[in-house]
């Protein structure tokens, strides 16, 4: 796993802009069973190609009055998935080396990383000398996060691209980490600032948030459903 990242900021007097892109590049560098779950010495393998990742961020900044400010930001960010759910039991086999036991939740080679999509606009303004108001509003998407799906023997010959039999050796239904999970948020924040006299100051935050998802832990589907 590796990453580079540019930016610049072009300052045009009364707009800021600030952009750059990041690039991350993701590689299992290993060999993994064809069919998860059929980990056998004479059992075919596949090396999941390298994966590379853009991510444009931009953010605009610009005085609306000589003591407000109106700034908008937009960017996508992306989050590698955990070792353990690529390569957890990558070589053993669901019947000869696990004992056929379902509990156990398997690594996927073919694994993306989760991306975010964010989009936050804010206005600034000083009320006074010492006191300052702040207005954000945000939305932000994430898709492909981490998630633990129980696959059926011909979505495992799919995952694999195996189109030539009819079922895993096994016909069990196996619980293996995938990218399925998805979360919206959106919300407004207010902030209100105020220097007082000494070493004394205030600051006082209204939060309105509405978060969705389909799950708040990868483990959540099967500890349901499983």
């Amino acid at each position: 796993i590796a990453s580079a990242y540019v930016q610049n900021i072009a300052d045009f007097g009364d707009l800021v802009l600030d952009y750059g892109l990041r690039v991350d590049y993701m590689d299992t560098r290993a060999d993994f069973p064809l069919v998860i779950g059929e980990a056998r010495p004479d059992d075919p393998v596949t090396r999941p190609e390298a994966q590379v990742f853009y991510s444009p961020r931009l953010s605009v900044a610009l005085p609306v009055t000589d003591r407000s400010q109106m700034r908008l930001s937009y960017g996508h960010f992306f989050q590698s998935p955990s070792f353990k759910d690529i390569y957890s039991h990558m070589n053993q086999d669901f019947r000869f080396d696990l004992g056929g036991n379902t509990n156990n939740i398997f690594g996927n080679g073919n694994l993306e990383m989760a991306q975010s999509v964010m989009f936050e606009a804010g206005f600034s303004t000083i009320l006074t000398d010492n006191a300052r108001l702040d207005f954000v509003g945000y939305h932000s998407e994430v898709r492909g996060d981490i998630a633990v799906r129980q696959l059926t023997p011909d979505q495992l010959l799919e995952l694999g691209g195996v189109t030539d039999r009819a079922s895993t050796r096994s016909n069990a239904i196996l619980s293996v980490y995938t990218n399925r999970d998805k979360t919206t948020a959106k919300g407004l924040e207010v902030t209100f600032n105020r220097r007082m006299s000494g070493w004394w100051g205030l600051d006082a935050t209204y939060t309105l948030a509405f978060p969705r998802a389909t799950a708040s832990d990868p483990r959540e589907y099967i500890l349901t459903f499983g």
